[in-house]
């Protein structure tokens, strides 16, 4: 299968009128032929330069919508089955498209390639650990919530963070308390074990992909390959691999 075929682009923008948002378009459209699809808030078509590789998705809410709904938008809207989910201030290449790509079929149903700035994985992972949580309602800790679910479930990741990328100051940083109460209500880090105490408030999103691609064996976890330290050291910690489940 052709990587045009296989995977999209799916581009969050917060502000069209901002030049790195533009670099970041031009970059991903002159470097593959994989499509890209840029869902932004409150923009127009005219807002940015015409290009057949770039579709656009304005979106109308009153107000921006929380990391794990914008996700989860890129997820629905994708057209393929691999959704490519990139950050505009990351600048992947053709050599990281190739790692990906390879990393998938090794096994590893999540790759990332700049923590969860840049990441890959296959729709049908939404009907084994669900959606991104939309719990938190704004950023930060969702991504920790979702590398947690696949630790829990015993699937193995590919995890890096060494994507070149445009400095910039992330726009998510001031809702980081709200979303931390919500986590600390979800999980208890008790190393050297790890519980999860309930689960994704749009569990029935589980459902959206089920039985609509073929099933397959995920590699375990032990044989994540965490390259960046962060993660490792997290997950380092603990030994309970998918043992201890309690929901409300």
């Amino acid at each position: 299968m052709k990587l045009n075929e296989k995977y999209t682009f799916m581009l969050p923008i917060a502000d069209s009128k901002n030049p790195m948002t533009h670099r970041c378009i031009k970059h991903l459209s002159q470097l593959s032929n994989i499509k890209i699809i840029v869902i932004d808030d409150f923009g127009k078509d005219e807002d940015y330069y015409p290009n057949e590789k770039v579709s656009y998705i304005h979106n109308t809410f009153s107000e921006r919508q929380s990391l794990s709904k914008i996700w989860n938008q890129c997820i629905k809207e994708c057209p393929t089955e691999y959704v490519i989910i990139t950050s505009w201030r990351q600048r992947p290449t053709v050599k990281d498209i190739i790692l990906m790509d390879k990393k998938l079929k090794e096994g590893f149903e999540l790759v990332a390639i700049a923590d969860l700035h840049t990441f890959v994985f296959s729709k049908h992972l939404t009907s084994k650990i669900g959606f991104f949580d939309e719990g938190f309602e704004s950023g930060q800790y969702e991504d920790t919530d979702y590398l947690n679910r696949l630790y829990m479930n015993d699937i193995a990741i590919y995890f890096s963070n060494h994507c070149a990328e445009e400095s910039a100051r992330s726009t998510w940083l001031e809702g980081g308390k709200l979303n931390k109460q919500y986590y600390i209500s979800k999980w208890i880090e008790s190393s050297p074990v790890l519980i999860q105490i309930k689960q994704e408030l749009n569990i029935e999103d589980r459902k959206i992909y089920e039985g609509t691609f073929e099933d397959r064996e995920y590699l375990s976890f032990n044989k994540s390959e965490l390259i960046a330290s962060g993660v490792k050291n997290y997950y380092s910690k603990y030994n309970n691999k998918l043992k201890l489940k309690s929901f409300d």
